[in-house]
């Protein structure tokens, strides 16, 4: 028996790694350990995916260990059950032999050992579309908007194209927000409609709603307008002046960079929820709701990377600024040398001299140095201080 053992974040970089790993010449039991994975993207479900069709097909049989909550809530927000999946290492080391190679594959937990009980065929398929087949969407969705992060772009834009993509991922859904609690308080930082504005506002004066209970009990909220009415008046009405019948909202954690170390500062993230809206009745059913929490955890990590390339290149800005200010000043310095007849050190001092004088920054005073030598007068007989 093989044991691989993955550890930090599965993300679109580090997805193929792992796809490397479980696409070797493999033994007849092979147990993926997934406990010390701390987050796991779309591109590491699609792995496992290719993982389960490749061992079916060879006749071998492959357990994974999802003990931590951000690898076993995607896979099981995803529906996967293509492998066993176990929450110690040690019983699927013992039971993966006794396992059968085809078949329904279930979840196992300590209670439901010995049982062979599905986790439950989808419900609220319509028309032959599966959990799968929805997935198949997700992964799609986070894939596009991974490989369309431009250089530059903003937190919020980000927020405000996954808002965009949440709405064409879920039938029947007409607009989205994304709230986060900045300091305690709520505000909207992203929405695909204006008109829906005004139900977050509804819901931050009441300091209560379906976002915001969302955000408070990290669970996926749906209501309709009449449940609404009964729960909170004053944002039923506002709901129902918007023309909104049915609401969803999923809690979203946005990571936050060390800016000094540049390392996921995991206790602490920006809490907030996705809202997505509809005019319709009866929409967003329990497949709704779980994939737009696959989605929305999926895309904390996605968010998380292009605060680190934002970081990454505001860094190389500085460094470059920071160059381009030493070479300034130093050739400055020479002329200053040249003219005055200094020492390094005394032309440097000269500099920093006039730069206190003036009021001004040495590199912008050397600037105007290399732009005019001559303003610097030569000193007189005798003098090492002066002026331009």
């Amino acid at each position: 028996m093989l044991v691989i053992t993955a550890d930090g974040e599965i993300d679109l970089a580090s997805a193929g790694l792992l796809r490397r790993a479980l696409w070797q010449d493999l033994p007849r039991h092979t147990v993926l350990d997934l406990s010390g994975v701390s987050f796991m993207a779309a591109a590491g479900l699609r792995v496992l995916e290719e993982a389960a069709e490749r061992a079916h097909l060879e006749r071998r049989k492959v357990a994974v260990v999802a003990r931590t909550h951000p690898a076993a809530r995607v896979l099981r927000l995803a529906g996967f059950d293509r492998m066993p999946i176990y929450p110690r290492l040690a019983d699927a080391v013992r039971e993966l032999p006794a396992w059968p190679t085809a078949g329904p594959l279930l979840w196992r937990s300590a209670d439901e050992r010995g049982k062979l009980a599905p986790r439950g065929v989808d419900q609220g398929s319509a028309e032959g579309v599966t959990m799968h087949d929805r997935a198949h969407d997700v992964s799609a969705a986070l894939l596009e908007l991974t490989e369309s992060l431009r250089a530059g772009e903003s937190r919020d834009e980000t927020l405000a194209r996954m808002a965009a993509r949440a709405v064409a991922l879920l039938p029947g859904a007409d607009a989205a927000s994304v709230t986060l609690f900045d300091g305690g308080v709520p505000r909207t930082v992203a929405a695909t409609e204006e008109s829906v504005l005004v139900l977050d506002k509804a819901q931050y004066s009441l300091d209560d709603g379906p976002c915001l209970e969302a955000t408070r009990t990290e669970t996926v909220v749906r209501t309709d307008t009449a449940l609404a009415h009964r729960r909170w008046p004053a944002f039923g009405e506002a709901a129902a002046g918007a023309g909104v019948e049915t609401m969803l909202s999923c809690p979203l954690f946005v990571g936050v960079d060390d800016a000094v170390t540049g390392d996921a500062a995991r206790q602490h993230h920006l809490s907030g929820a996705l809202n997505v809206w509809s005019r319709q009745q009866s929409v967003f059913d329990p497949m709704d709701a779980a994939l737009i929490a696959l989605f929305t955890s999926a895309m904390s990590g996605v968010i998380l990377t292009a605060a680190r390339w934002g970081h990454a290149q505001r860094q190389a800005r500085q460094l470059r600024t920071a160059l381009e200010s030493r070479d300034a000043i130093a050739t400055a310095k020479g002329i200053v040398m040249a003219r005055r007849g200094l020492t390094a050190d005394e032309a440097f001092a000269w500099l920093t001299e006039l730069s206190q004088r003036t009021n001004r920054k040495v590199r912008d005073i050397a600037t105007i140095i290399l732009a005019q030598p001559a303003i610097v007068e030569p000193a007189q007989r005798g003098s090492t201080a002066g002026s331009y």
